[in-house]
């Protein structure tokens, strides 16, 4: 047996030691211990399981007995509808099977009552309806409708192509002539239309379900005035949303070249120079959009004014007719003849015979089927008669070119520029005038900077009464700063003022009015209503400014929404003391800039 070896026995004592000594440096339970601590454990753990199981019992019972009550309700509900709905659908099914066959039993004893003829129309019929839906199926199918959409704007164009070939022909020889020839074909077709067939203008004039007069002259360009103004707006807004941008953009290149600065010569600057490079071509195609919506802007503008000239001169026509017809001897050539005679005030009295110059106006006094008539076709002709395009057309023409554009130049120079054939300008040049020397105080009082020509041919007076209430404006303003300084009203309450005043010293002659009877007040709610604002609108267009434009065209919304409301409540109005002051009044109020700006 080797010596030199530990024997077993020693080993094992040495590891007994060695994991006795490890279990008490460890701190590890004996057995006992241990198994006691699980016993106890176990026993906590089922009272703790028996306790939660009891308090979860306890708190859902209630809520059990709820849901179970619920169901039981719920299920009878359902088993109630079920059992009805059964019941009565069987119910109904059979009755709608005994009307069915009841309908169908007398559909064909009908039909068989029928004579041939009548089953032959029948037939027709539905063969027709088949028709028309396979037809429209086809025509859909073939484009048909572009087709002739397509071949009708070829006819139109060819058309006007002959008719400018034609105006150019004439302007060679009358450049009046020419000038002239749209409303001379318009006067052609009014006579032809009116000796053919009377009855159509007639219908459309006087017995149309629509009245076809108002919605030409009022209804009409009220509702492209209020779609325009909308557009205005939303284009005002896109304009500051776009000046935002611009602010955002140009702080956004400051930094951005700062950043270039401080950037080293590596990749990251390669492609941050790289993002630059694209965002000045999204500047590039910004600038095109910039200048698309410069156009756009431009056709929007010319479109309110060209609303602002028609409601300009509607306003000074409707005035003019209105003060005519208050008028006592001239009316009877403006307004219509009565349809039966006057009842005298006694039979047994002699009969009254008219004097001379009221039998000629009686005599002269049109029928109100010749108003009406006339009203229709004045209003289609100031609003959809086309231009001539003479001047166009003359550009293009290279024989006798010299001469003819000397011509179509004069012409320009003694009527003015735009467009010269339209109904509209031709007005407007002749009326607008007349509005402002009417009204030349709102001109010289309610405009800043140099007067008009118009304004400076007016009278001596009405200079000194405008130097009169610049300098009492002056004053006002003055004191008026004095108070805002105390702080007793604020600046936005100083500038109404001002504007108020301002817009009232346009109102001086209406203001005589105010203390006269109801006859003479009528002219002032004329002058104010319709005149002051006609002028107005005139600068506005003059001066080319879009907030006066659709400041004014604001007021003409309201202006024709207020007059139908006075013109509906006229007899009851006329019973009302001092309603014709109160009117001139609410008038005056709505010129006030605050009001419609």
């Amino acid at each position: 047996m080797p010596t030199g070896l530990p024997s077993i026995s020693a080993l094992v004592d040495q590891a007994a030691e060695v994991l006795s000594a490890t279990s008490a440096y460890l701190q590890i339970p004996p057995y006992e211990t241990y198994r006691d601590a699980c016993k106890v454990a176990a026993k906590d753990i089922c009272t703790t399981t028996k306790s939660s199981w009891h308090l979860l019992v306890l708190t859902l019972t209630p809520l059990v007995i709820i849901l179970k009550l619920l169901t039981h309700f719920f299920l009878m509900a359902v088993g109630i509808i079920t059992e009805h709905t059964i019941k009565h659908g069987f119910v109904a099914a059979r009755e709608g099977c005994i009307q069915a066959r009841t309908g169908l039993s007398w559909f064909v004893a009908w039909q068989r009552s029928l004579s041939n003829a009548a089953v032959a129309m029948e037939l027709c019929i539905v063969a027709a309806c088949v028709g028309l839906y396979m037809l429209r199926r086809y025509i859909q199918k073939y484009k048909y409708i572009e087709r002739t959409q397509r071949w009708f704007e070829r006819k139109r164009r060819a058309a006007i192509k002959r008719y400018d070939e034609a105006v150019q022909t004439v302007s060679e020889t009358s450049v009046l002539l020419a000038l002239l020839l749209p409303h001379l074909l318009y006067v052609v077709g009014v006579v032809t239309l009116k000796c053919a067939a009377p009855w159509l203008l007639r219908y459309f004039a006087i017995h149309a379900p629509v009245p076809t007069t108002a919605i030409i002259s009022l209804w009409i360009p009220l509702v492209r005035t209020v779609s325009f103004l909308h557009r205005w707006k939303g284009n005002a807004s896109e304009d500051a949303e776009e000046k935002d941008g611009e602010k955002d953009e140009t702080e956004t290149t400051t930094t951005t070249r700062k950043r270039t600065t401080r950037l080293s010569t590596g990749k990251v600057a390669d492609r941050y120079v790289q993002a630059t490079m694209k965002s000045t071509g999204n500047a590039t195609s910004k600038t095109k959009k910039q200048l698309e919506s410069m156009s756009a802007d431009q056709a929007l503008r010319a479109e309110g004014m060209d609303l602002l000239q028609y409601w300009v001169v509607n306003a000074l026509l409707y005035a003019f007719f209105r003060a005519v017809s208050v008028l006592p001897v001239v009316r009877n050539l403006v307004t219509a003849a009565a349809t039966t005679a006057p009842k005298t005030a006694s039979r047994w009295a002699a009969p009254s015979k008219p004097g001379r110059i009221s039998a000629l106006t009686s005599s002269l006094r049109p029928t109100e089927q010749f108003l009406k008539e006339t009203k229709l076709i004045f209003y289609i002709w100031l609003l959809y008669l086309p231009t001539s395009l003479t001047g166009a057309a003359v550009t293009k023409k290279r024989t006798k070119g010299k001469l003819v554009k000397e011509r179509v130049s004069s012409w320009e120079t003694k009527i003015g520029s735009g467009d010269l054939n339209r109904p509209i300008n031709i007005l407007y040049k002749r009326f607008a005038p007349i509005a402002v020397s009417v009204a030349v105080s709102s001109v010289q009082l309610t405009q800043e900077g140099e007067p008009s020509q118009s304004g400076k041919q007016s009278s001596i007076v009405w200079r000194v009464l405008a130097g009169l209430m610049t300098k009492v404006i002056g004053s006002i303003r003055s004191v008026l700063d004095v108070i805002v300084f105390t702080r007793i009203i604020s600046p936005s309450t100083r500038d109404w003022i001002v504007s108020a005043i301002v817009d009232g010293a346009a109102l001086l002659p209406a203001s005589i009015p105010l203390v006269m009877p109801r006859y003479f007040t009528q002219f002032g709610v004329l002058y104010v209503s319709n005149v002051v604002p006609a002028a107005n609108s005139s600068i506005a267009i003059d001066a080319k400014e879009g907030t006066s434009m659709a400041r004014y065209l604001r007021y003409w919304v309201i202006h024709t929404l207020l007059s139908c409301l006075l013109e509906s409540f006229r007899p009851v109005l006329a019973w009302v003391p001092l309603s014709t002051h109160a009117t001139l009044i609410l008038w005056a109020y709505l010129q006030l800039k605050p009001v419609t700006e």
